[in-house]
This record gives structure tokens, sequence and C-alpha cells, in this order.
């Protein structure tokens, strides 16, 4: 803030209007007000605070003890400074209750009420209350927090040095602006904290859905994964070694597919070899039938046989026996079909009796089909399971290749964390070399204002003669210099 213009009416010790036009001292720079004691610089002090807080800089006055009793009843009372800050230009005027001249009554003394005005580049404000909370929103700072900055009256200097830390610290976090520091320190303590609750989340959600990873024990890709697991490895290994497991059950699965489309075609060649054998047994049960039959053939043949050399032996005998000789000779034709029917029932014993070794070589080849056709249904259904194991897997991968992603942001933001909180560390160390030179500074101006106004009074009175008027409090006599 830069004062440009303060005006002042029947305020202090100025019975009339007095005007200091400070932009005349240019833009650069401090001001500095100096004189001799009682030449009245405080009562400037007091009237920049009171146009701007209401109430004067010292504690010793209050508002309604501002009007100079030098001024004439009908001489106003009020305060009113122009400002810059920021780069936009105000103006407030305020006035104290006080007694003036009656308007209505003549000869009649009214009270006129404390008022209050700020004209700025968003409006004007007419209310004590609003210009009070306008000003504390420009400038930042309160009355009090302004006195201790932006000047500090004779004596309260020492109220600053023997502040405590807290309030010391938030004054200096005003002058040197330090304030966007702590912002930023809270600001990256919470964003640490938010990051560390989300790596301890994604860390517990990737061990739950590890956990839930299944494999054969014999499987080198699963035993690294477990051991990966057991071994606390980073996350971002995951997704490969789960990538290995389902390639291993893939090709497992096309394995046993191959094997058991082999099965099936041998048990299908089995199935026709057993009906093959089927066919065999009924002609065996034809055999043996045939075989009986040819027996009792043989037997009757024998007997005829016999008959006929005998009846060949009469054969002169009667009529009679001759047509027995020409039964026994038709039916001695149907012997020897029987004979070739014989013969060929022999043929077909011995394909019979290769075809029981077929069928019993066909039932073991079926009892052995029948065994790695149930294992391959069993490893089937194993695979069918896998099948679901592998959905599974790949939605786990699928999440952990996006939890990998976040870890890797996570390393990022963590790097750039470290770099912000080494720059902040630097600005801190800054901030208190640039402090500490502070102080030792107020320090040593104080010291020094305090021997210059000891050693002031000491010349001022050195130089007294009696009956000669003191320049600070106009007594012409002097008993104790």
């Amino acid at each position: 803030m830069r004062p440009l213009k303060l005006t002042m009416s029947a305020f202090g010790p100025y019975a009339k209007e007095q005007v200091l036009d400070l932009s005349l001292l240019g833009e650069q720079g401090l001001y500095l007000i100096t004189g001799d004691t009682g030449a009245g610089k405080t009562t400037i002090f007091d009237a920049i605070a009171y146009a701007l807080y209401g109430e004067p800089s010292g504690q010793m006055r209050e508002p309604r003890m501002l009007r100079s009793k030098y001024a004439d009843n009908d001489v106003e009372t009020f305060v009113e400074l122009e400002f810059t800050h920021g780069g936009k230009t105000y103006k407030v005027r305020r006035n104290p209750e006080y007694q003036r001249v009656s308007k209505r009554n003549a000869g009649a003394m009214a009270k006129q009420a404390a008022d209050a005005e700020l004209t700025g580049p968003d409006g004007l404000y007419s209310k004590v209350s609003e210009v009070n909370r306008k000003i504390v929103e420009i400038l930042g700072i309160d009355r009090n927090q302004f006195l201790q900055i932006a000047m500090i009256a004779q004596g309260d200097f020492q109220k600053l040095l023997t502040a405590p830390s807290e309030e010391r610290r938030k004054i200096f976090q005003k002058i040197f602006r330090t304030q966007i520091y702590e912002d930023f320190q809270n600001l990256i303590t919470r964003e640490a904290n938010s990051l560390e609750s989300d790596l301890r989340g994604t860390r517990a959600s990737i061990a739950q859905y590890a956990a839930g990873v299944a494999g054969e024990e014999d499987s080198p890709a699963y035993r690294a994964f477990a051991e990966a697991l057991e071994q606390g490895k980073p996350a971002a290994e995951y997704p490969g070694m789960i990538e290995a497991i389902l390639a291993e059950d893939e090709a497992a699965r096309e394995a046993v597919e191959k094997k058991l489309e082999g099965t099936e075609a041998g048990l299908l060649a089995v199935n026709a070899e057993i009906e093959r054998a089927q066919q065999r047994e009924s002609l065996v049960k034809q055999l043996q039938s045939a075989q009986t039959d040819a027996e009792t053939a043989k037997t009757r043949r024998e007997q005829c046989r016999k008959t006929k050399e005998a009846l060949a032996a009469k054969k002169g005998e009667s009529e009679e026996r001759g047509r027995q000789m020409a039964a026994i000779d038709a039916e001695m034709g149907s012997y020897e079909e029987l004979e070739t029917r014989r013969e060929r029932i022999r043929t077909l014993g011995e394909e019979i009796t290769a075809g029981r070794e077929d069928v019993k070589t066909s039932e073991e080849a079926i009892r052995g089909s029948e065994g790695s056709l149930a294992s391959a249904k069993k490893e089937r259904d194993s695979l069918a399971q896998a099948g679901e194991n592998k959905a599974r897997l790949l939605a786990v991968k699928k999440e952990l290749e996006k939890r990998s992603e976040d870890v890797e942001q996570f390393a990022e933001d963590k790097e750039e964390l470290i770099k912000l909180c080494r720059d902040y560390k630097k600005a801190q160390e800054l901030y208190g070399t640039t402090r500490r030179c502070m102080e030792e500074a107020r320090f040593d101006a104080n010291e020094a204002r305090m021997a210059f106004l000891d050693a002031q009074a000491g010349l001022m009175a050195e130089g007294l003669s009696e009956g000669e008027p003191c320049p600070v409090c106009g007594s012409t006599h002097h008993p104790a210099k």
C-alpha cells in the first residue's frame, strides 16, 4: 500500500483542514516521517491508521478523542486517504463521533455519528462495517498486523520483538509473503498422503488378485510366479509371469485336444473291430451247430456204407433189396454233399479260431482305449475348468497391468514430490536466513534509535538556559535538567 494524499480536518492538533500530498515523494524507495519530539509525527500515523481501520495507531487514544480541541464548532472533523494497492487506486473517508453545531436549532449542539465511505474500481461502500471488511480484503491484513508491518508506533517495536513465536510467524509470513510455501507444503503433504493411500490399496488389490492365480505344481511358470509372490518382487513383473502360465495352459490344452482326437479315432476303430468280432462270434455258434450236424451225418453215413456193402454182397437177392440199394445210393449223394459242407465247416472253424484271437486282442485294446478315453475325458474336464481359470487370469492380468501403470505413475509423482520438497526446503532455509538478518537489523536499528533519543534528550538538556523556553514543553524554568 502506498499513500498518495492525506487530508485531515479538525483532527488531533490541527484545528483546520490540512493536506499532505504524498504523491510528490514519487513511487520509489520509502517514506521517512521525521521531526522533533512533539512535532506531530504520531498524528500522521493516527490519521492513516484511522482512515483505513477506524482506530488510531496507538493504544492511548480512542476514536471519540480524535476531534481537535482547537477547532471551531462548525468545522467538520474527518480524515480522507487516497492510496494505491495492487495497481488500483482507492479513496477512503472517515469521521469519528463528535459534537457539532445543530443544523436545525440555531445555537444548539448535535451529535455527529461515526461514518465511513470507500470508493474504488469495484464501486462505492458507504457503511462502516462494509468499509472495514473491504479494507481488510484489499490489504490482506487487519489493523494489528498493519501497525506491526507498515508502521510501528513509538515504543511498540519492543512488542513485536517480544511477541509469541506464532504471532511473529504470522507477521513475518505477511511481510515476506511466505503463505504460498505453507499452502504448498500442505498441498504436497495431502497429495503424498493420498498417493500413499492409493499405493496401499493398489498393493492390497494386487496381492488379492495374485493370490487367486492357480496352476499346476510341476509348472515352471507357476513355480516362478509363486516364488515371486513369496519374495515380494515388484508387481510390474506379474503380468509377464501370468502370460507364461497362460501359455503353458494353452499348450497343455492343445496337446490334450490332439490326444483326445487320436483316442476318439482309436475308439471308433475299436468299435468297428468289436462289431466284426460279434459277427465272428455268431459264425462260431453256427459252426458249432454245423459240427454237431456233421458228426451226426458222419455216423449215419458209416451206417449207410456198411448197409450198402452188405446189400452188395446180396446183389442177387430180391427186387425189394434193389429198391433199397437205389434209395441208399440217393442217400449217399446227400452224404457226399454233407462231406463237402463238413470241409467248409472245418475251414470256417479255422477262421473262427483266428477271429477269436483277434477278438481277444481287440478286447485288450478296448480295455486300454477305455482307460485312455477315461483319462482323456478327465483331462478334458480339467481343461474345461482351465478355460474358466484362463478367463479369470486374463482379467487378473488386465487389472495388474492397470495397477502397474498406476504404480509407475506413482513413482513419477514421487520423484516430482521429492524435487518439490527439496525446493521447499531451500526456500525455508532462505526464509530463515532472511528472517534472522531482518531481526538482527531491526534490533540494531531499535538500539540505535533508543541511543539516539537518549543522546538527543541529553543534548537538548545541555543546551537549555534558565529563562529560555523549552522546545518541547515551552517552560522557561528547568529545575531538573
